[in-house]
This record gives structure tokens, sequence and C-alpha cells, in this order.
């Protein structure tokens, strides 16, 4: 049996460049097309083209790994077909292992989903072609992950996302835009003409707003993250000129605010004061690395150590050592630690929440070293409720949450010493509080 690939797919105009491109010999894409554009089913189509004329790992990275299956692994098409049977047809299928979402096909080469909330997962699958989809909404170090795998095996990669700010998926758009080497599409409804406009003015008659009409129809970056807490207060730092060069100085307090992963990513803001100014001269982000290992890589960086600022369950044991982290992470950095309380219900978290917008106009952020830090601020949202269309009070949990907590676990921390300050403790009251 002869099968053509792509397989019952006629592409448009502006999906065949892509494929074009990749039949050439091109090595890295970026799709920012519009909201039902295609996206996910022209990239899958290419690859199983690919897959089937060199043998290797082929990966569709998606944000979330239960997200992978939703939308892709249990997906129907247009015409009332599973998706993957369409892009992979049975002829060129060996095998299906709908637990780890892989397909094996006849030739030797793979194809799996995974989720980039999990890209430590990835390890040892040595993929030559990646996918990551809704990139503008993933967590950007899978990337930092994959690509030093791709370098070696002369593998590729494509993004394919919608628009969420001027986040990273803003700055892998204007980077590409400048590399010849990299293929760059911007598509809007107007450009593709995939979507009428009676449809995009029945959205807006449901309801749908402006911002996010221009932001998903029209691949609008300035309308910001929509639902995000910090956006608009990162957005006025650059406008500001407060995400720039913050050298680390040696003569200035140094404090660490933490979110503490246990099975999850542990993140920690190096906060430098200057009067009423903070200066935000790093952030990192660890992967379920032990707290010695942290503390020894923290010490690597050459910092003064004057106090940490843990989250809530810094007091909480760590089983092997039988101390509390709080304990352990004193002895390895000989630094006092101070745990901020924690929140009880939905509505002490959005308080504290506010804390942390009241205290970010007073932020100056590195622009190199905070990098990460500030591309996961515009993207810690509200929950968007799908039924409803709205987004509903409380966050959503994804990449960019670890961040914010540990930005979160600061500014409580400052809103905790202002109310010391205000109720008029005494001196040595405040001295001691100073100290921890």
């Amino acid at each position: 049996m002869h099968i053509r690939l792509p397989n019952q797919f006629t592409p448009r105009p502006y999906q065949r460049d892509l494929f074009r491109y990749f039949d050439n010999g091109g090595k890295r894409a970026v799709l920012v097309w519009h909201r039902r554009a295609g996206k996910d089913m022209t990239m899958l189509h290419q690859t199983a083209k690919m897959a089937m004329q060199r043998v290797g790992t082929y990966l569709h990275v998606l944000p979330e790994q239960a997200q992978a299956r939703k939308v892709i692994w249990d997906a129907i098409d247009i015409d009332g077909l599973p998706l993957l049977d369409t892009a992979f047809p049975a002829a060129i299928v060996k095998d299906k292992n709908i637990s780890e979402m892989k397909i094996t096909l006849k030739n030797g080469s793979i194809f799996q989903l995974g989720g980039s909330d999990n890209y430590n997962s990835m390890m040892g699958t040595n993929p030559i072609h990646v996918t990551f989809s809704e990139y503008s909404i993933a967590n950007p170090s899978a990337w930092d992950y994959i690509r030093p795998i791709l370098a070696v095996n002369g593998g590729t990669a494509a993004f394919i996302y919608t628009p969420r700010g001027r986040n990273h998926g803003y700055q892998m758009m204007n980077m590409a835009m400048g590399d010849p080497k990299w293929f760059c599409s911007i598509q809007t409804v107007d450009d593709t003409h995939a979507v009428s406009l009676d449809a995009i003015q029945d959205e807006r008659k449901a309801g749908m707003s402006e911002d996010m009409i221009q932001q998903e129809f029209y691949c609008s970056f300035t309308s910001g993250a929509l639902g995000s807490y910090y956006g608009k207060l990162i957005e006025d730092a650059r406008q500001s000129g407060r995400i720039t060069n913050v050298p680390y100085n040696p003569a200035l307090s140094t404090e660490y605010w933490f979110d503490l992963g246990y099975n999850d990513y542990t993140s920690c803001w190096v906060i430098q004061r200057s009067g009423y100014q903070f200066n935000a001269v790093r952030f990192h982000e660890w992967g379920t690395t032990s707290l010695p290992r942290i503390c020894a890589e923290i010490r690597e960086w050459g910092y003064r150590r004057d106090l940490l600022i843990l989250p809530h369950d810094g007091d909480t044991h760590e089983l092997i050592a039988g101390r509390t982290r709080k304990d352990v992470m004193e002895e390895e950095l000989g630094c006092l630690a101070d745990s901020s309380p924690r929140p009880q219900n939905m509505r002490e978290k959005l308080e504290q929440i506010h804390a942390v917008r009241s205290v970010l106009p007073m932020f100056v952020f590195d622009a190199t070293l905070c990098e990460h830090g500030l591309f996961a601020l515009e993207s810690y949202t509200r929950k968007w409720d799908e039924k409803n269309r709205v987004f509903m009070n409380e966050p959503k949990h994804d990449w960019a949450s670890h961040c914010a907590d540990a930005m979160r676990t600061g500014a409580v921390m400052q809103s905790e010493r202002q109310k010391f300050n205000q109720k008029g403790y005494s001196a040595a009251h405040r001295v001691k509080t100073s100290a921890h």
C-alpha cells in the first residue's frame, strides 16, 4: 500500500510555506498564528513526514501533560476522525502506547506527546525534533533543556503559539525575525481568512473582550497577558526603565526570597535593598533538587547572605535529615531564616497577591539574570472558566506559579514588617525583627 504524506490534508498557502521550509532542510521555526489557524494540525502532518524520512524520536510538547492528552491524543478533527489517525495513518503505524501517549512507526521512528510542566521526563529520549505547542504559556526552561540535544544531533524545532503578552513568546518571535536561519510566520485572520469576520463578531456578542479578540485573532502582543496578576506592573517596569542592568552590590544587605518545592521546583529571588528600592539582582529555579545542593550553588554565587525568607512550609521536617527545611538552610548558608505566614483560605491568598502588587512598583530588575522570573511573573494568571468564558478569582497553578510564590513569600514579609512598625512596637522589638 502506498501512502502519501501529508495524509488527507491539503495545506493552505501559509501552511505550505512551513512545509517547504522544513522540506528544504530548515531547522528552527516560529509560528505566531491566530486561534484556530491549524497550528497543531500543520505541525503534526509535517512531523509525520519527517519521521518517515529520518528515524528518530519526535516530540510534541504542550504546556501541561494533561493538556497534551486532551488537546492532541484524544482530539477529533473536523471530519469526526481521531486527529492522530489522520496525521499518522494506520499503514505507517506499528504500535500505540496509550498510557505514554506514544506512537511507534513501522520504520522505527517514535512520536510522543509530553508536557513542559514535566520536561525532566524527556531525559534520555534524545529527540531529533520537538514541537512546542502553545509555547507562549509553556515553561521556557523546557527549551533550554532540549536545545543542546538538538544542537548535537542536528535536530529541528518548531514553536507554535498565539500571543500571551510580551513574555518569552514575544522574545522568541523578535529573535526569529532577526535571524535569517529561522523561519518566522505571523498570521492574523486578515492573512489566513480561516475565521470569518462574522464568527469573530459572534464572539464579541458572546462576551469576549476586545483585548482578547485582538490577542486571539489578530496576534496582538500589546494587550498584555490577559488575566495576569502582574503583567501590567511588569510592563510599567519596562517602560520606566526599571528592567535594566542591576549589578550585585556587596555593600548592600542581601535577602533570598524562596518558594520551596518537594517533588516540584524551588524558586529564589535574590533581593538587595537600597533605601525604599528593591534591587532584584538574580532569579533562579531548581527542579527536584535537594536543599544541600541548592545551598551549595547559592554559596558559589559569592553573594552576601543576610536573610532567608522562606514560605510557611519552611518549618516542615525533612524526612531524611530529621530537621526542618529552615534548620537545614540556616546551617548550610550560615544565616538566619524567617518563615512567612500561611494563607488560611483563598481570600488571604489573594491578599498576599495584593501585597506583591503593592511592592512591585518599588522594584528594579536585572534584565539578564531575572529574565525567566520576569516572564513567569507576567504569565502568572487567574484560572479561566471555559464554560462561563470568564476569569475566575483564583490563580492558575502552572510553571509560573513557583516564581510568583517566591515573590509572594518576600512581599508578605515586607507587609508584616510594615504592620510591626505601624503598631508602634518597641525599638528593641524592631531591632530584633530586622535582625531576623
